[in-house]
This record gives C-alpha cells, structure tokens and sequence, in this order.
C-alpha cells in the first residue's frame, strides 16, 4: 500500500509544525516567570528565540508563491537539511562518547535535544511547501484543533518531564552540599575533642615532661589520623619550640606570617578554635589550623597547633554516587576551596564558571559560627543525557501519533467525498443528492432535467475509457457554467446528468435546455482530437414542496427523455392525474 498525502493533510501537517515553534516560546516564558530553577532552563532564552524566528520563517514561507527556479533551488536546500539532521541527531545521541563540538547548543543538555527536532521541523516544512505549493487550505479544521491539541500535549509531557531531570539534579547537587556540611561538622567535632585531649594532658606540666608528651602524641596522632600531619608548638612570642618534620616545614616557609593569622594565634582564647587563610591552603596539602593555648608549671604559655590535611576531613567514600558534581566553599571571596579535586584551590569565582556549564548555590554553617557559600557544579551529564535521550522521544512519538491521526482523518474525509461526489467529474452522486434535497423542501416551483450523452457507448469502443472519462469531466464544466439561479447537479448513471432547477418559471425550461445542449455540442478538442457530440434531455415541472421525490422525479424525467425525437427536446408538465394515466399507459 502506498502511502499517500493530500493537499488538505499537508496543510494541516504544515500549520502542525508552526504550531509546534509557538508552542514552545509559551513553554519558555511561562518557565522564566513561574520556576525557580537555578540550575539550568529547559527552554533557554536562546531556544525560545531561535524557535520563535522559525516560526516566522514557515510563517513567510506559508504566503510565498513559489517559480519553478525557486523549486529547483529548494532542492539541495531540503538534501542539505536533511544531512544537517542527520548530524546533529547522531551528535546528540552519541554525545558522551565522540567529542563533538556543537557551539553554544552544547552549553545546555536540552537545547542539545531539540536541536535535532527543531532540524527536522523545518526541513519537514520546506518539504511540505515544494511538493504541495499551496498549504493554506482551510479544510479539516476540527483536525487543525486537535493537531494543536496533542503537539501542546507532547511538548507539556516532554517539558515536565525534562523540568523533573532538573529538579531531580538540583535536588542531588543540593544533597552534597548537606551530607559534606554534616562531614565537616563531624570531622571537626571529632578533631577538637582529639585535640582537647592534648591540651588537658599537657597543662600544668613542666618543660621536660610537656616536650616528651608532645612529641608521643605527635607520633601516635600522625600514625592513628591520616588527616593530621603534625603539632606545631610555639612560645608566647610564637617562636618555634618543637615540631614534626611536616610542622617544622609548614612554619619555616613563612605560613604564620599573615597578620591576621598572628592576630588570630595571640588572641589567647581559652577555646579550641581552628582557621585556615590562602597561605595555608595554596599548598601541596591544603591545612586547617586547630588552635589551644596551655600554661605549663613555671607559668610559660605554650600555642599547640594541630595541622590537618583540608583533603581528608571529608570521606569521599560516602560522596561517590555525587561525584558528578564538583563543589566549592568560599572561603573568602578571593579563595574557593575544591571538595571534589585534591590539592585545588581556586582565587576566582569567575575562574570556576568558565570551566562549567551549570551550577547551584547553597550555603553551610560550620559549628554554629560561620557559615559559607558553597558552589556545586555539574561535572558529568551522563546522566542527564540519558534522560533527555528518553524525553526526545516524547517529542518523536508526538509528531508521529499526530501524523498518524492527520492522515486517519484526512482518510476519512476522502472517503467520505468520494461516496458523496463521482470519481471522474466531481459532482454529487444520486444518493447524495438525495440528502442535498432536504434543504429544498419549502421550495414550491421546481424542475428536473436529465441530460444524456447520445450514442456514448459507441463512442467508448471507439476512444476509450480514458477520452471518455475526460468528455464527462468537461460536460460537466460546461453544464456548471451555462446552469444560472439556484440548481443542484448531479451525476446520473452512466452518461446521464441529473439537474433540480430551483424557483424559475417552467415557461423558461425550454431555452434553459436548448442553452445547455448547444453548449454540449460544441467541438472538444482532446488528445490531439476533435470531437463533435449531441445530447438529450427530458424536463418535468413541478409546483408544489410535496413534489420533490428523487425516485419519482427522475422516473417521470425519464419518461419525457424516452418521449424525444432524435435531437428534439420536450418540457413537460406533471399533475398526479397524468402521472397515473402514463403509468397505466406503460403497464398496458
């Protein structure tokens, strides 16, 4: 079975595919005055632009009256479309394992999909309008309806959809940032009561003995905590007085320096507390400060500083099925701390986001006293991709259900025309001229003619089936032309025209018929041939509503053709007196 596209269907399909590119710019305004999302758009200002400047074009294509030279040109145009679809759908699919740079619609996972779809639109459209010209038929209206109806549909299902994969990943990135505040708050919990330990255990001691215990608890705290590097002591003036290889390296390269360090060590608070600034952590290893200050038995004040590695406060472990998102603290404005990359700080925000795409903001309170932004940054779409790969699909599946109800509907009205009109000229059938009539009922003076072509079945031995089917179809023509007033033609069997002449007196019947055979007689000329035809006709008149009864007004019409002279019309008046004296006549 071969599949076929009227001219109706294709213009339904084509307003479909208008109707799709301004469906989606609602979608994107509605998103940016109704959602919150922070992570990403699933129609992008730009996606709602470019979609709103395609259906601009189809909209000036729609209008346009196309030359043969402008045909020819849309030829490669549609062919390079085509392989420009291709493209960018196996792009997208295929995204995650061929680097394929595609410009500014690799920014946004979503744009990516529709990049495909919104291709396939527009070459499906310049298609529509080379093949069919002109797409501004006004039929199928209520299908019109209900294409619109299930494109909003589909696009409403795939934009929720897609809107739920953003939420879902917003929702994710959010969690890392809570389970990594919960880590660091444990961690430092854990890491002070250690630390406090210490300090109860060296206060009050002498020299001789506080160094011993240090220097114990230096080598048990390196070897038990992988975090811990090492303890750093200084004097009241913070000059060094003992230290591990690690702390002995740490205060010789200058990292207490800072003022506002120094600052911070002096202030001899009774309180273990902890710090950290950017000589601290633009390291190898990035070091958290805890800080305690001890008085030992002759009255001298010691400053023991616990040093942890920033990279192991966190056990990544428990953040694996997050990792892909990479996430920031904001330390200080001018430095940014990397959960996710070891040993990596960052000075500038502006820095991070040029290396991502999509990101969200959230916040952290460490210990109930300082609280910090904290930036996570999706890393790896793999995910994401999968998904949109799967609401893509809502959007195929739409057009094709929605080309599949255009041409079921497009089926059913052919079908309908072709049991209501003839095949071959286009006009009513007897049996839908009977439903035509219903509105004819008041009229009270009418009449019937009945045209037949003489000698018609000759002329089919002779000509053909074709040349003949192509006599009827211009007969025809000329009977809609010469026909004046209010009439309804139909095509009779075989070679026979059926017309209902409506309110015209029946004193002008005869030049109505003589006008009409005059015009079938004149000269065809078709397939190179010259064709010279008579016809016949019978009329019958009627002056009352109750009269109109296709049954018996053809048959008393077909009496007056049977009464004919060879090329010699009759118009005939009908009573119910004289209808039974003539079927008396016939049966007798």
């Amino acid at each position: 079975m071969r599949l076929k596209i009227s001219q109706t269907a294709a213009s339904v399909l084509y307003s479909a595919i208008m109707n799709f590119f301004l469906i989606l710019p609602v979608l994107g305004l509605t998103e940016s005055l109704l959602s919150n999302n922070e992570l990403m758009y699933v129609t992008t200002p730009m996606t709602a632009l470019i979609s709103g400047i395609c259906y601009l074009m189809l909209h000036f294509l729609k209008s346009a009256k196309l030359n043969k030279k402008t045909q020819r040109a849309l030829i490669p145009l549609i062919l390079t479309l085509c392989l420009v679809f291709t493209f960018l759908q196996l792009a997208f699919w295929l995204h995650m394992d061929v680097e394929t740079p595609l410009g500014p619609i690799d920014k946004s996972p979503f744009a990516l999909s529709l990049a495909p779809v919104f291709m396939f639109a527009i070459t499906s459209g310049v298609f529509i309008k080379l093949k069919f010209s002109n797409v501004r038929s006004n039929e199928l209206r209520s299908i019109q309806t209900i294409s619109l109806f299930i494109l909003t549909l589909g696009s409403a299902v795939w934009y929720q959809s897609s809107f739920s994969i953003i939420k879902t990943e917003e929702a994710n990135a959010r969690e890392k940032v809570k389970l990594i505040e919960i880590m660091l708050n444990k961690t430092l919990t854990d890491q002070q009561k250690a630390f406090n330990r210490i300090i109860a255990r060296a206060e009050s001691l002498n020299s001789t003995d506080f160094n011993k215990l240090i220097k114990t608890d230096t080598h048990h705290y390196t070897a038990d905590y992988d975090m811990v590097k090492g303890l750093l002591v200084l004097d009241d003036n913070l000059k060094l007085v003992y230290g591990n290889e690690f702390a002995e390296n740490f205060y010789n390269r200058g990292k207490l320096e800072k003022a506002t360090i120094k600052s911070w060590l002096l202030e001899k608070s009774k309180v273990t507390n902890f710090a950290a600034n950017s000589l601290t952590l633009k390291t190898e290893t990035p070091v958290l400060m805890f800080h305690a200050i001890t008085n030992l038995d002759e009255d001298e004040v010691r400053h023991i500083i616990m040093l942890v590695d920033l990279n192991l406060l966190f056990e990544k472990s428990y953040l694996d099925y997050l990792s892909k998102y990479d996430t920031f603290i904001e330390l200080t404005p001018e430095l940014f701390f990397s959960i996710d990359i070891e040993n990596s700080t960052k000075e500038k925000l502006q820095d991070i986001k040029a290396k991502y795409n999509h990101f969200i903001t959230d916040k952290i309170t460490i210990k109930e006293l300082i609280t910090h932004r904290v930036f996570s940054f999706i890393s790896n779409y793999q995910t994401i991709h999968f998904n949109t790969v799967i609401t893509q699909l809502i959007l195929w599946l739409t057009f094709l259900f929605l080309f599949v109800v255009i041409l079921i509907a497009d089926a059913s009205r052919e079908s309908a025309l072709r049991a209501k009109f003839d095949e071959v000229t286009g006009l009513l059938r007897l049996n839908s001229l009977r439903d035509e009539l219903i509105a004819f009922k008041g009229i009270e003076q009418f009449s019937v003619f009945i045209l037949k072509i003489d000698l018609f079945e000759s002329i089919i031995s002779s000509l053909g089936h074709e040349v003949c089917d192509e006599i009827l179809r211009v007969v025809a023509c000329r009977i809609k032309a010469t026909m004046r007033g209010n009439f309804l033609l139909s095509k009779g069997f075989g070679d026979s025209f059926v017309i209902y002449l409506f309110e015209k007196p029946s004193d002008k019947n005869s030049e109505c018929l003589t006008q009409l055979l005059n015009e079938i007689s004149r000269t065809y000329e078709l397939n190179n041939l010259k064709i010279n035809l008579t016809a016949s006709a019978g009329c019958v008149s009627y002056t009352t509503p109750a009269d109109i009864d296709i049954k018996h007004n053809l048959h008393q019409a077909n009496i007056a053709l049977f009464k004919l002279f060879k090329g010699v019309e009759i118009n005939q008046f009908y009573s119910k007196q004289q209808w039974r004296m003539n079927t008396k006549r016939l049966l007798t």
